[in-house]
């Protein structure tokens, strides 16, 4: 009888004290590959709004952390605490500015891949680029849409989306903070909704050497399929916006003689449990 007791009060102990096992982490890299990307702004917001145990001392410096073990864990094994960015046991937009953003592009130990699929094949999901230029302006808008391209995916099951604007560095102006002039704006037709409630959205620009690199990443954070946010599916829809960059250039005349405009790179589309969804990126042209 004691012995079975003692048993009982030892699994209580155990099982009470889940949350104290310590794991190091860095804060913004959600996925834990090493780096801080789009995908991290996928993980993260996967998990939205979840809470866990705190950690002592936050806060979002790119360095190792402590923190406590969370209940659950992302597909690949990585605990829920990694996206727990600012460690005050919230998961919520200060995760994204203060971990993510903050931290973007931020490297740590042996860098993992993070399976990015725009292989191209028949049968995928269209990731669309539809560039604008005119001479009347020296501005350039880029339009970007999904269509499901007769292949084996609704947009009802697209849940998130990164992917990067590597543009020719020479001919992107700056603004009066001396920064790249590339404005984005969500699609008024987005392939799911516009109800701020059930999206989040991130635009990260860098420049590295010649090139101005632009990160978008969209994602729901309702844990249903893309839809009016209320998990009614859209009627008949086969193409659903994304948004439009708009960006200020510095002559555009010179478009054609100074190399390619722009690449589409890492991109990445994910279902409402981060299964990579192979894409086909198209970019329409004159």
């Amino acid at each position: 009888m004691n012995c079975q007791l003692g048993i009982k009060i030892l699994l209580i102990f155990l099982s009470s004290t889940t949350f104290l096992v310590a794991q190091e982490m860095y804060p913004g890299d959600v996925n834990n590959n090493g780096i801080v990307n789009g995908v991290d702004f996928l993980f993260l917001t996967n998990v939205y709004n979840k809470t866990g145990p705190a950690r002592d001392n936050a806060n979002t410096t790119y360095s190792p952390t402590i923190a406590p073990t969370w209940y659950e864990s992302f597909p690949n094994g990585v605990n829920h605490a990694y996206a727990d960015c600012n460690g005050d046991g919230k998961i919520n937009n200060n995760d994204i500015e203060n971990g993510v953003i903050k931290n973007f592009n931020l490297q740590h130990g042996n860098i993992q891949n993070d399976n990015f699929d725009s292989s191209g094949i028949e049968g995928t999901p269209t990731l669309l680029i539809v560039p604008d230029a005119t001479d009347s302006s020296n501005e350039l808008e880029i339009q970007i849409f999904l269509e499901e391209n007769n292949s084996g995916y609704n947009l009802e099951d697209l849940y998130g989306l990164t992917f990067d604007i590597v543009f020719n560095g020479h001919i992107i102006a700056t603004d009066r903070r001396q920064k790249p002039a590339i404005n984005f704006a969500l699609a008024n037709n987005l392939w799911f909704s516009r109800n701020h409630s059930t999206k989040r959205h991130m635009v990260v620009t860098n420049e590295i050497a010649n090139e101005v690199i632009t990160t978008l990443a969209i994602s729901r954070i309702n844990k249903k399929g893309a839809n009016n946010g209320n998990g009614e599916e859209k009627d008949g829809d086969e193409c659903g916006g994304v948004g439009e960059f708009t960006i200020i250039t510095t002559d555009i005349d010179n478009f054609r003689i100074v190399g390619p405009l722009f690449a589409i790179e890492n991109v990445m589309l994910v279902d409402a449990n981060l299964n990579v969804i192979p894409v086909n990126v198209k970019i329409e042209s004159d």
